[in-house]
């Protein structure tokens, strides 16, 4: 990921939704400046389809599903930079031992509260 990003830095936002496998967008994917994989987000087997880069992991998890199992890691979990957690009361207890040390924000859902945070996302970023 770019130490600074700015208005020509590239972005993209990869689901979950089985759909991805009927294309070979990994090597599209992967060459995006900032990729943010959601949830379990495995790649392992299926690079081709839907790439490996993960620079940001954002995860809906919450209190009410504890992150409970180690399997729920992405595999290339060294690679992350970000991790954006639904709440605060997301448990993550069970992170290997060798998660790297990220900067960790909390996603809201409510229109007013994703005004209010908005500008701090931006302001991490840097970007201009």
């Amino acid at each position: 990921m770019p130490k600074k990003l700015d208005t020509t830095s590239r972005v993209i936002i990869i689901g979950n939704s089985p759909s991805i496998l009927l294309h070979k967008y990994g090597k599209q994917i992967d060459s995006y400046d900032v990729v943010i994989r959601l949830n379990r987000c495995v790649t392992k087997g299926f690079e081709k389809y839907i790439g490996k880069k993960i620079d940001i992991w954002a995860t809906t998890h919450t209190y009410n599903y504890p992150l409970t199992s180690v399997d729920f890691v992405p595999e290339n979990y060294s690679e992350i930079k970000y991790l954006w957690k639904r709440t605060r009361k997301v448990n993550l207890k069970c992170l290997p031992e060798d998660f790297p040390e990220v900067k960790e924000h909390v996603m809201y859902k409510a229109p007013s509260d994703f005004k209010k945070y908005f500008a701090a996302y931006l302001n991490d970023f840097e970007i201009e």
